[in-house]
């Protein structure tokens, strides 16, 4: 409930003296922000670590394409000579290994050639792996574009893998950068000078960031809005839609879903004085 902190520096696991405490919560000068921390460690596993399996493969995978593709292009071969063939330190692509006289064929060449996979080397797939693994938009598969569902579908699933990692440093450097300022504002000739309690999340200012997930979420509740809209107009008409729906409630809702803070709205009598205004000027009758 009152974390400190301690400025500690070691040298060969020996203190030089240097130790002190710093303060309370944003007593801490330096901000850092861990790309999905893991308990107990002062390091993050970030895209780079968790992908690092996945590069060591691929590196792998080139080494030995790399080797086959050697020993394809340039093999090794034996012919006759007058000793005895040894094998037992390795062959190496296009080296000559004389064998003893009498071998039916005089030039042999030597070692397996493999089927290669020059698809590997495509640098679409390799780009596509990597993008996938550091939270980038995946490309376009085929020559069709997707539609508007199936893009909204991709947008959303990268998303919601950015939620979990994105809400953790959002805590160490959104909410952490709020509490250093926090704490510069409560010494000597700041703004909150002799306020002694914590303002960040406590009440007084709520720092909570917009959750990838609900924002997911908010499309999605969109889009079923939307195809119920459609059901409506395909089923009753387009006329008699709007007698059904109303229209200024329902992408008011929307906007709201959306929490979005840009477009506006007219009112229902701003709406009926543009409509009266709209409507053909009736003929004035003389002697009416």
């Amino acid at each position: 409930s009152n974390p400190q902190w301690v400025q500690a520096i070691r040298v060969d696991d020996k203190a030089i003296g240097l130790d002190k405490t710093l303060g309370e919560d944003g007593a801490c000068p330096m901000l850092v922000g861990r790309f999905n921390p893991v308990a107990g460690s002062a390091w993050g596993r970030g895209p780079g670590i968790r992908m690092l399996p996945t590069l060591r493969v691929l590196n792998e995978i080139t080494r030995m394409n790399l080797e086959g593709m050697d020993r394809t292009l340039d093999p090794a071969y034996i012919y006759q000579h007058d000793g005895i063939l040894d094998l037992s330190d390795g062959i190496e692509s296009g080296i000559g290994y004389p064998a003893m006289p009498g071998t039916q064929n005089p030039i042999t060449p030597i070692g397996l050639n493999g089927a290669m996979d020059y698809g590997f080397f495509s640098e679409e797939r390799l780009q596509e792996i990597i993008r996938d693994g550091f939270y980038r938009d995946t490309t376009q598969r085929g020559k069709t574009p997707p539609t508007a569902s199936q893009y909204v579908g991709e947008e959303q699933k990268q998303v919601r893998r950015m939620a979990r990692p994105a809400a953790k440093l959002w805590r160490e450097i959104g909410v952490g950068l709020l509490k250093r300022v926090e704490f510069l504002e409560r010494e000597a000739g700041g703004m909150l000078e002799g306020v002694k309690f914590p303002l960040i999340d406590n009440g007084k200012v709520i720092a909570r960031p917009i959750s990838p997930l609900e924002r997911a979420q908010a499309r999605e509740d969109v889009l079923v809005a939307q195809s119920i809209i459609g059901m409506v107009a395909q089923t009753v008409g387009p006329q008699q839609s709007a007698v059904v729906i109303d229209t200024n409630k329902t992408f008011g809702n929307v906007k709201a879903t959306l929490k979005d803070r840009i477009v506006e709205f007219r009112s229902d009598a701003d709406i009926q004085k543009m409509m009266q205004a709209m409507q053909p000027q009736q003929p004035q009758v003389p002697g009416a």
